[in-house]
C-alpha cells in the first residue's frame, strides 16, 4: 500500500497521524531484522476453522507474508463462524469479518463495530438429500432446516431472503442451528430435511454425492432484486480502531491482497489442497472456481451504494431498525 493512499484513507477516517508513524507503517520489517516481529504491531484477526473461506484468506496472508508487507503481524485465531463474530464484537480480536445485516440489526453492534471494506458475497447453498421430494424452498415449509446461529451473516441473509419471497423463517420453517460440522452432520444423519452450507463445504458436499442443491441464496436474491447479496465486510472493533487506524488499514490491505490472489491465481490453491480437503485435481479445480468468485472486488467506495440498498430492503421488510451510516468507516459514505 502506498503511503499517499494510506494517508488519504486515514483522513477519511478522521485520524491525524504524524508523518513518522506513517512511514513506519508503510515500511516492511523483516523478521529477525532488528527484533523482527517485536517491531511490528500485532493485530488479532478472527478467522474461521478450516475448511473455510475466511480461514483460507488467513492462510494466504500468513504464507505470503502479506501482513508483514505493511508492517504488522497478524495474529490469527480460529473460531466457528458465529463465535468469530462474537470474538470481534467483544474485543477478543481486533479485526475480522461481520455480516452487514447482522450488524445493522442491533444498535449495540453498530456502536461496537466498524465496517472497513467489502469482503464476500453471500454463498450459502441449501441442500437436501438426493432422494428428497423437495425441489424448491416452498417444498420445505413446516420442515427442519439446519443453518448457522442467529448472530451469523448467513442466518440473517437467509431470513431476509425468505421474507422477500413472502415467507417467514420463524413461522414457516423449523430451524436447527449449529457450527458448520454440526449442520452437515444433521443433514447426513437425517435429523433435518435441508441444510445451508457455504464454501468450501458446499463444493465438498456436492463432490461427495448423495445431496443436491435446491437454492443458492445469492442467485435467488439476484432474481428477486437484480442485485447481488453482499454477505460480509472486513470489520474492526470500534474501541480498538480508535487508537489503531493505521494498523487497521494494513490489515485491510493484507486481506484484500489475499482475496485478489484467491480470485485471480488458481496456482495459489495448490498450497491449500489439504486445508480445503480436496480429494483430487478435479476437486481442487472446482474449489478454486467456486471460492474465487465469492470475494467481492469492489472498494469500500464502490460497494457502499449497493450495500446501502440491501440494508434499505432489510429495513422495509422490518428486519433492521435503520440503515447505519456510514456504511464503511473508511469510505466515509
Amino acid at each position: 500500500m502506498k503511503c499517499t493512499e494510506l494517508s488519504h484513507r486515514l483522513r477519511a477516517l478522521g485520524a491525524v497521524i504524524a508523518g513518522s508513524v506513517m512511514l513506519a507503517a508503510c515500511s516492511v520489517v523483516e523478521s529477525g531484522a532488528g527484533g523482527g516481529d517485536q517491531q511490528r504491531p500485532v493485530v488479532r484477526f478472527s478467522a474461521t476453522l478450516d475448511p473455510s473461506s475466511i480461514g483460507t484468506v488467513a492462510q494466504v496472508i500468513k504464507s505470503k507474508k502479506l501482513d508483514e508487507e505493511c508492517g504488522i503481524t497478524m495474529e490469527v485465531s480460529h473460531f466457528s463462524p458465529d463465535a468469530a463474530e462474537v470474538a470481534l464484537l467483544s474485543g477478543q480480536t481486533d479485526v475480522g469479518y461481520f455480516g452487514y445485516n447482522s450488524r445493522a440489526g442491533s444498535p449495540e453492534k453498530v456502536n461496537k463495530l466498524d465496517m472497513l471494506a467489502p469482503l464476500q458475497a453471500e454463498h450459502g447453498v441449501l441442500f437436501v438429500p438426493e432422494d428428497s421430494s423437495a425441489r424448491t424452498l416452498e417444498d420445505l415449509k413446516g420442515k427442519k432446516i439446519a443453518l448457522l446461529p442467529k448472530v451469523s451473516a448467513q442466518h440473517q441473509d437467509f431470513n431476509m431472503l425468505v421474507a422477500k419471497m413472502g415467507l417467514s423463517l420463524k413461522n414457516d420453517f423449523e430451524t436447527v442451528t449449529g457450527p458448520p460440522p454440526a449442520i452437515e452432520a444433521f443433514l447426513k444423519r437425517g435429523q433435518v430435511d435441508g441444510a445451508i452450507l457455504f464454501e468450501p463445504n458446499a463444493t465438498n458436499l456436492e463432490q461427495e454425492g448423495g445431496y443436491r442443491p435446491i437454492l443458492k441464496l445469492n442467485e435467488q436474491w439476484q432474481e428477486l432484486t437484480g442485485n447481488p447479496l453482499y454477505m460480509l465486510g472486513i470489520s474492526a472493533n470500534s474501541a480498538w480502531l480508535a487508537d489503531h487506524r493505521n494498523e487497521a488499514e494494513c490489515a485491510v490491505s493484507a486481506v484484500r491482497k489475499a482475496t485478489e490472489m484467491l480470485a485471480d491465481d488458481p496456482k495459489v490453491y495448490e498450497d491449500l489442497r489439504k486445508t480445503l480437503e480436496a480429494k483430487n485435481d478435479k476437486h481442487l479445480t472446482e474449489l478454486s472456481k467456486n471460492l474465487g468468485v465469492i470475494y467481492t472486488p469492489e472498494s469500500a467506495e464502490e460497494a457502499a451504494g449497493p450495500v446501502r440498498q440491501q440494508l434499505e430492503e432489510a429495513k422495509k421488510l422490518g428486519l433492521i431498525p435503520k440503515v447505519p451510516e456510514p456504511i464503511f468507516a473508511a469510505a466515509g459514505s
